[in-house]
C-alpha cells in the first residue's frame, strides 16, 4: 500500500504531464494502493480532490502548502486582478509562492518535515526585493521561526484543519531595492520592458551588452518607481491562465500555477478530467450512464 507521501507524487510535473500523455498508470496505482474508491465509476477531477483530501491527514507536504495559498490568499482574496508565480529565484534562493497585485508579497513555506537551517538567507534575499514577505509554516515551527525571524517579516500558520492563521503581521519594506537581484531575477524581456518603459527607450546593442546596460539603468530608476515597475512587468510576461485554473478542480489549482502546461496538454488533461474511471478502464459520463443503468 501506497504511503500518503508516495501518493502525493500523484500532484507532481511528471505525473501531470504524463495523464496530459494518456498515461493512467500514476492514477491506477494511486487508486488501487491509496484511495480504494468505493463508489465507482468516479469522476477523475473527483478522485484528485479525494486524494489530497486524504493525503492531508498526516502528510501536509509542500504541495498541500501551494494549493492553500493558490485558493485562499490568491483567488479567494484576490482573483483575476492578481498574479501568483511559484518558484520564483531570488539570489540564489527560489521564493515558494509570489502574489502580486497592488504590491508584491512573498511566501516562504516550512513544512513540518522542513529544516529550518537556510531561511535566514532565504529571508534576507527576499525583504531586497519584495514588498512584503511572510514565512507560513507548521505549528511545529513557530517558537522557532518567532525567534529569528527579521523585522518587517510577517509568520502565518496553517493549521491542523488547513486554515491559514496570523501570528505575525508583515509590515511594507520600504528600503532601497536590491538592483542586482532584481535584475537576476527577471528574465530578458522583462528587465529590457522595465528600462523601456521607465526611460520611453531602448538603444539596439549586442546581447552581450544587454544585462550590463540595463543593470545601470536600474540604479537610476527611484527604488519606489521601480517596485511598481517589477510588479506591473511580472504580471504583464507571467499573468496567468485563469480560463484553465476555473475549469480545475480544487486540488489541482497549484499544478496550474507551478507548471508549464502547454496549450494542447491543457485541453487533454480538462478532456481527461471530465472522465469516469472504473476499476478496469476510462470511460465517458455517457458510457459509465449505460453501465449504471445495465
Amino acid at each position: 500500500m501506497l504511503r500518503s507521501k508516495d501518493a502525493m507524487k500523484l500532484f507532481t510535473s511528471h505525473a501531470i504531464s504524463s495523464l496530459a500523455k494518456n498515461d493512467f498508470s500514476i492514477l491506477h496505482k494511486t487508486i488501487q494502493e491509496y484511495l480504494v474508491p468505493n463508489n465507482l465509476p468516479v469522476k477523475i477531477s473527483e478522485l484528485f480532490d479525494l486524494t489530497l483530501s486524504k493525503i492531508s491527514k498526516d502528510y501536509k507536504g509542500e504541495y498541500f502548502y501551494k494549493n492553500v495559498i493558490a485558493q485562499k490568499l490568491f483567488l479567494n482574496r484576490h482573483g483575476e486582478k492578481a498574479t501568483m508565480l511559484a518558484e520564483f529565484r531570488v539570489g540564489a534562493n527560489k521564493a515558494d509562492c509570489l502574489i502580486l497585485n497592488g504590491i508584491s508579497t512573498c511566501y516562504e513555506i516550512k513544512t513540518e518535515f522542513d529544516t529550518l537551517n537556510r531561511l535566514p538567507e532565504q529571508l534576507s534575499s527576499y525583504t531586497k526585493i519584495f514588498d512584503k514577505v511572510f514565512v507560513i509554516c507548521a505549528n511545529k515551527h513557530l517558537d522557532k521561526i518567532c525567534a529569528l525571524l527579521p523585522k518587517n517579516v510577517g509568520l502565518l500558520e496553517l493549521t491542523e484543519r488547513g486554515a491559514i492563521k496570523e501570528v505575525i503581521k508583515a509590515n511594507m519594506i520600504n528600503t532601497s531595492i536590491d538592483r542586482k537581484i532584481m535584475m537576476q531575477s527577471l528574465r530578458v524581456q522583462e528587465y529590457k520592458y522595465i528600462v523601456e518603459v521607465f526611460f520611453e527607450t531602448l538603444p539596439k546593442m549586442k546581447n552581450t551588452e544587454i544585462f550590463d546596460y540595463c543593470l545601470d539603468k536600474f540604479y537610476e530608476i527611484p527604488s519606489d518607481k521601480l517596485r511598481v515597475l517589477f510588479r506591473e512587468t511580472l504580471k504583464k510576461y507571467r499573468a496567468n491562465d485563469f480560463n484553465f485554473i476555473k475549469q480545475l478542480p480544487n486540488s489541482l489549482i497549484s499544478s496550474a500555477i507551478c507548471y508549464n502546461i502547454t496549450k494542447n496538454e491543457q485541453n487533454i488533461l480538462l478532456d481527461i478530467l471530465n472522465k469516469y474511471i472504473d476499476e478496469e478502464n476510462i470511460c465517458t459520463f455517457q458510457s459509465c450512464e449505460v453501465n449504471r443503468t445495465n
